[in-house]
């Protein structure tokens, strides 16, 4: 049995995880493949153990999460009790790849919107519906900020846009035709007949310098390596989908450096957002990286400078 993107089993509960349990009963030899095998906790890796045979996927998950969740002692223990049972594969391997930078780019809120930020904190909507409010205004906000950085990279870069919603998209690109820079967008309910003429035009026209994609449409399953900078206007939730929207354009067949630009607004949701998927990538790193310990070490040494 083999398993491809097998994260999307992470619940166990879910009618195809439950699927994938009966098949995997019924054979000896199983293979999940994974680039994130956690996206948000701990308790994600043990499906994944439970549908590769590991004895550790036999334990209840309640027992699972005591013994293996909550500190990085505990998910070292898990990360050396897994070793031997995972080969993981980095992309430094790949002699091609010229590497991957991430920068944040430091975006400051006008009045007027500082003030309608501030409006919808102060109103009485549903907590979940103030946040979507908040992060659709933050991205209406950067969208200014990206055509500001976009006007700076010379003409032989390309770059792929990722939106959360799909009216910034069709923003960007009214910003885009008027400037007379080519570019195509690709939406959730694109035709996969217009996805693909999107990228095969992205990919092989040298006049169409610019990809718009909501992340949830475009930031997985495509090949964009044309583009040598990545812009994000809205944040995921988890560290893994951000890495595999990056990696749209960081794959092999990538010859040049990849840059990836993140504006965040100051003095809003955004921090939080942020520290929220740096927290979630340390999780992630605990768990299956085996050198995650050293480099921890590494960086607090780098920053007290000793």
């Amino acid at each position: 049995m083999v398993i491809d993107e097998a994260h999307r089993l992470k619940e166990p509960t879910a009618a195809w995880t439950r699927h994938g349990f009966d098949i995997a009963a019924q054979v000896q030899n199983r293979y999940l493949l994974t680039g994130t095998p956690v996206l948000n906790r701990e308790a994600e890796l043990h499906t994944l153990l439970r549908l590769s045979g590991h004895p550790i996927g036999q334990l209840p998950l309640n027992e699972f999460c005591e013994r293996f969740a909550g500190s990085p002692e505990f998910r070292k223990t898990l990360r050396d009790e897994i070793s031997d049972w995972m080969l993981r594969r980095r992309k430094d391997v790949l002699p091609n790849l010229k590497g991957k930078q991430r920068q944040t780019v430091p975006v400051v809120l006008s009045k007027i919107e500082r003030d309608e930020y501030n409006q919808i904190m102060r109103s009485d909507q549903h907590r979940f519906a103030r946040l979507g409010g908040l992060r659709q205004l933050l991205e209406r906000v950067k969208v200014r900020i990206v055509a500001d950085l976009m006007a700076e990279l010379d003409v032989d870069h390309k770059v792929i846009l990722f939106c959360q919603y799909q009216e910034s998209v069709a923003t960007l690109r009214e910003h885009c035709l008027k400037l007379g820079v080519g570019c195509v967008t690709l939406v959730g309910t694109d035709s996969p007949k217009k996805r693909q003429k999107a990228i095969d035009a992205f990919q092989q026209d040298p006049d169409c310098r610019v990809f718009i994609g909501t992340r949830s449409a475009a930031g997985t399953g495509y090949n964009l390596t044309a583009a040598n900078y990545v812009f994000f206007l809205g944040l995921p939730w988890t560290p893994g989908l951000q890495d595999q929207a990056e990696d749209r354009a960081y794959r092999n067949g990538q010859l040049r450096m990849v840059v990836v630009k993140i504006p965040l607004a100051e003095d809003t949701i955004d921090q939080q957002l942020w520290q929220m998927l740096m927290d979630k990538r340390a999780l992630a790193s605990d768990l299956i990286d085996p050198e995650a310990e050293e480099k921890s070490k590494m960086a607090l040494a780098n920053e007290l400078q000793i």
